[in-house]
């Protein structure tokens, strides 16, 4: 099993196994959610698409690939979530799990803080991560979508300038009310999808850092 695939089971419940096509599945988390277009900073504005979003598996391993790449030397939150993953097939409460698996980290020096401040660390990586995202959805909202709308209203300025000409433009006038319909169909398509991508980048985002947080509120309670 890849590192990858180790640190995706820490995060992702009831990963189910590739069929015999050797597709690997998407393991995806549904909730309805209200996407927005992208602000230069990368943030969010105005509500655009009513998208249901889906925390994407491929895109959970971009996420997760990030927290490998700067994964700490020596026991940290992920080596303490590991053994967590671990207990969780004996009958015991949360908080004895925790616990439990405190108790063996500290044999090696472990302290709370030192979970707390690493986890604290790979929950800064995802936000890196991203403000990134949004920089470079951002850019193809700018070069498929605005760009694309300004091209629109320059044609619709040309169609009205031609259907004022003679007779022998209404051809050309014809091509271009067509080539707008395109723009337009074209604008729509590009709009839906990078919005879908952007909604299962967040839920997926929103979906990892829940757990982050959760597995930090649960540290500071059960292990003082």
């Amino acid at each position: 099993m890849s590192r990858l695939k180790k640190l995706r089971s820490l995060f992702i419940e009831d990963e189910q196994p590739a069929k015999a096509s050797g597709k690997k599945p998407d393991v995806k988390t549904k909730g309805k959610a209200t996407t927005t277009q992208p602000s230069a900073a990368g943030t969010t504005s105005k509500p655009a698409y009513n998208l249901r979003a889906e925390s994407d598996g491929k895109i959970m391993d971009t996420l997760l690939g990030a927290v490998e790449k700067t994964n700490l030397e020596g026991f940290d939150y992920l080596e303490y979530k590991k053994s967590l993953q671990s207990l969780k097939k004996m009958s015991m409460s949360e908080e004895t799990m925790f616990q439990s698996a405190f108790a063996t980290a500290a044999t090696m020096g472990v302290t709370l803080d030192r979970l707390v401040e690493t986890a604290e660390y790979y929950k800064k990586i995802l936000d890196k991560e991203m403000h990134t995202f949004g920089e470079t959805v951002a850019a193809q909202h700018q070069q498929m979508v605005t760009k694309r709308k300004e091209t629109v209203t320059m044609v619709g300025e040309n169609i009205s300038q031609k259907e004022k000409q003679i007779a022998q433009l209404q051809t050309e006038i014809r091509h271009l009310k067509e080539k707008q319909a395109k723009l337009n169909k074209d604008v729509e398509q590009s709009s839906i999808k990078i919005e879908q991508t952007k909604a299962n980048f967040e839920k997926s985002f929103l979906s990892l850092k829940d757990q982050f947080e959760s597995d930090i509120i649960k540290m500071k309670k059960y292990l003082k």
